[in-house]
């Protein structure tokens, strides 16, 4: 007879094993006695049936294996892509070579603000301290020609010429004065080369504006065939001479009368008077006429001034 420890329940099959209500491992038991209660009546005999009844064992149930996410069947291929960790492995590198980028970009700015701001400082030093520009460049291309100009020779100026003393003006003004009346001698004595030789090569001459000494003399030379006689009468001289006594402005009246018999025998004749000036340089420590007209004319008979 076996019995069950756990609901206490008894049975005469001794082939059974396992309790039929909870399914505890029955226990043999020798006699009635050493059942739990020995007050019981005959039980009777359970039918053994020729087909033994199924039992039930109430095992811990697992959870089924639950495939990987990742996991793609190709009915075709059968193609199996790479599991979720490698991918994630990729991820990380990439996300460490961008930071790394990142931070060396970073730093590069830095270095390069750095050094910038550094030779710029530099630079400013250098030309507060070296250059005699009066602007200050914090260029370095600016500097290097700034120090450059500081370096070559200047370029020589001219020198001013001194300014004449009082009594040097009233020198030239002599001078400029014995000019013009050797320049009215030689008219009067019919000597033109004498009279050009007064002049500059070339002369502002008049109404037909500068002119060189070969067509001077053609205007002139008329006038010294035609008349016998010359004569100039020069008064109101003023003479005026610049600081350096290089020029010298002189302003007169001047009064003529030519004579004369033409090839006919019939006497001709040129008179006038008007106001002139001369304009002279000087060259070589030589005054000479470089511009002569005539500011005003008082009269004329007969012929201008510009005859002769």
């Amino acid at each position: 007879m076996k019995i069950c420890p756990q609901c206490q329940n008894t049975y005469t099959d001794d082939s059974l094993q396992f309790c039929l209500q909870d399914g505890t491992q029955l226990n043999f038991v020798s006699s009635t006695g050493d059942l739990p209660n020995s007050n019981w009546t005959d039980e009777a005999q359970t039918v053994v049936r020729a087909e033994h009844p199924q039992m039930r064992i109430n095992l811990p149930q697992q959870p089924p294996p639950v495939p990987p996410q990742n996991y793609i069947t190709n009915p075709q291929t059968n193609f199996q892509p790479e599991s979720s960790g490698k991918s994630k492995v990729w991820i990380f590198v990439l996300l460490g070579l961008f930071f790394l980028l990142v931070i060396g970009g970073i730093g590069g700015v830095g270095a390069w603000f750095y050094f910038s701001q550094g030779q710029t400082t530099v630079v400013q030093n250098n030309t507060n301290t070296g250059s005699n520009s009066n602007s200050v460049n914090s260029n370095v291309t600016n500097t290097a020609n700034a120090n450059t100009n500081a370096n070559s020779t200047p370029t020589a100026t001219p020198t001013p010429k001194p300014t004449l003393k009082p009594a040097e003006i009233e020198t030239a003004k002599k001078e400029a004065e014995s000019v013009i009346y050797g320049w009215k001698s030689a008219a009067e004595a019919h000597n033109l080369d004498t009279n050009l030789s007064n002049y500059a090569d070339t002369v502002d001459y008049y109404k037909g504006g500068k002119i060189n000494k070969s067509k001077l003399k053609a205007s002139k030379e008329p006038a010294y065939k035609r008349y016998d006689s010359i004569a100039i009468d020069i008064s109101n001289m003023k003479v005026a001479v610049d600081p350096t006594g290089e020029k010298a402005t002189v302003t007169f009246d001047k009064e003529w009368d030519f004579s004369g018999t033409d090839k006919d025998g019939i006497e001709v004749f040129n008179t006038g008077k008007v106001q002139q000036q001369l304009v002279l340089n000087k060259f070589n420590g030589k005054w000479k006429i470089v511009s002569e007209k005539d500011l005003k004319v008082y009269y004329a008979d007969k012929g201008s001034s510009d005859d002769y």
